[in-house]
């Protein structure tokens, strides 16, 4: 996990690895303010096509100032 103040807006660089699994995987962000309020609406999922024993960075930028800190969500079906 990596985070940086780019431009005023928090960017942030996920490693997720897949140790085993085989069933599509697909990932979304949110993002938080000081207060641990979301801002920015909810981002839509997207795949994440991670093959078994590989690793894959994911990059999200915060669509506010606003955004102090993230959460990463991971659906998998």
């Amino acid at each position: 996990l990596k985070r940086a103040d780019v431009n005023g807006l928090l960017k942030v660089q996920v490693q997720v690895e897949n140790t085993g699994n085989s069933k599509p995987v697909s990932y979304r962000f949110r993002r938080v303010d000081q207060a641990d309020m979301m801002v920015g609406g909810v981002e839509a999922w997207k795949p994440l096509p991670v093959d078994k024993g590989r690793i894959e960075i994911i990059e999200g930028v915060a669509p506010t100032p606003e955004a102090k800190d993230f959460r990463l969500e991971l659906n998998s079906y």
